[in-house]
């Protein structure tokens, strides 16, 4: 029996027995709440080898950030440049905790370039922390909530 627990991406320890501590993926934890909005033709940028689902094209460094899960990079490369893709092929982007590791600058040029392969109606789906009042509270695991919000992000064709 497999438990979730907290360790270095891609590790597992045996506990007793037949108990063994493995490090689960965010998506993991989140997945059943998710995986809804991730239909049809689309992506998982930064999956770190959990992707969100089996049809989701999986998109990371070479050499993934972390690796939760036993599933390989298909397309190697960087995020804010998903320069395999045309305009509007995709029906979703899915990321989990990616988008925190850039500034509010970086983030607004990564949702446009995500926004570019997407078709008229399709979907960026996020998994990421939501704090309350980051600029006073230190980051603590009592403070981070699961909340599913709903937005709309138009582009123009031209």
């Amino acid at each position: 029996m497999a438990e979730c627990g907290l360790l270095r991406a891609g590790r597992s320890k045996q506990l007793s027995g037949d108990v063994t501590l493995v490090y689960c993926s965010e998506t993991s934890k989140h997945r059943d709440e998710l995986r809804q909005f991730c239909t049809g033709y689309g992506l998982d940028v930064g999956f770190g080898g959990d992707p969100i689902n089996d049809s989701a094209v999986r998109v990371d460094l070479p050499k993934p950030y972390a690796e939760a899960g036993g599933a390989r990079v298909q397309l190697g490369g960087d995020c804010r440049n998903l320069k395999w893709f045309a305009d509007g092929p995709l029906d979703y982007v899915y990321s989990s905790h990616l988008l925190e590791d850039f500034g509010p600058d970086q983030i607004v040029s990564i949702l446009r370039e995500w926004t570019r392969v997407l078709k008229t109606g399709g979907r960026i789906v996020c998994c990421c922390r939501m704090r309350r009042d980051t600029a006073i509270t230190a980051p603590s695991p009592a403070r981070h909530t699961t909340r599913i919000t709903r937005m709309t992000i138009s582009r123009s064709h031209s």
